[in-house]
């Protein structure tokens, strides 16, 4: 009888064709958990650059003069809160939840003679800044940079 082993045969091509299911599905499910990691990520970066741009329109709330106007156009910021208030340090502080960088820069803005925002030419206009705020992460070895602008303008003259 020649089909004394076929049994043992199947049963090993059978465990060889599951195990190969099992470790297909468990690199989909972990492919699939990477995925949902960096959109919760990507997530949280959109909502500290919309808290970026809240801070700074607060400290131009507080004092255009002192908090705004007095800083350096193209120097690269860092938002801190302490004591219930915003503030624009150059020195980084930690990353927030150890893991987001987020950093705002001021541009001055010009005008043309038809009061329209140019990028080049044109007058001061030192009652409006320029802000880009950016959160930067790694994840996975791979670094991750969101960025949005906006401008703000000296609206209490302050």
């Amino acid at each position: 009888m020649r089909t004394k082993g076929f049994g043992l045969i199947e049963v090993v091509v059978g465990a060889a064709i599951m195990a190969s299911a099992f470790l297909a599905l468990a690199g989909i499910a972990r492919f699939s958990l990477n995925i949902i990691d960096n959109a919760n990520l990507e997530l949280r970066a959109a909502f500290l650059l919309s808290e970026s741009i809240e801070a700074v329109k607060l400290l131009r709330d507080e004092s255009w003069t002192n908090k705004i106007a007095a800083l350096s156009n193209g120097t690269t910021y860092y938002l801190t809160f302490a004591s219930g208030r915003w503030s624009a340090v150059t020195s980084p502080p930690a990353k927030i939840d150890d893991l987001f960088e987020r950093t705002v820069t001021f541009v001055q803005v010009r005008r043309d003679g038809f009061d329209n925002i140019v990028s080049s030419g044109g007058s001061v206009d030192a009652g409006t800044r320029k802000v880009t705020a950016s959160i930067t992460w790694s994840y996975l070895g791979r670094t991750y940079t969101k960025s949005i602008s906006t401008y703000v303008a000296n609206l209490f003259v302050n």
